[in-house]
């Protein structure tokens, strides 16, 4: 799998479940590591609207060095 600093969510949780069932490889950079989630946009008077995470998922078993 190729992997680089600009995956977030779940191009971040793919690769660790990836790593964690040792089905190959994975090259690249170290990804951004966060997964987090958004569950609605607040709309702009221009049409537009923004967003922000709301929620995130962590696990003690899911270190910084993949293991």
């Amino acid at each position: 799998m190729i992997v680089n600093e600009l995956a977030g969510s779940g191009g971040d949780a793919f690769p660790w479940f990836f790593h964690r069932q040792k089905i190959g490889p994975i090259v690249g950079t170290r990804t951004w590591g966060g997964l987090v989630g958004i569950s609605r946009g607040i709309p702009l008077h221009d049409g537009g609207n923004v967003t922000a995470p709301e929620f995130a998922f962590w696990s003690l078993t899911m270190a910084a060095n993949g293991s």
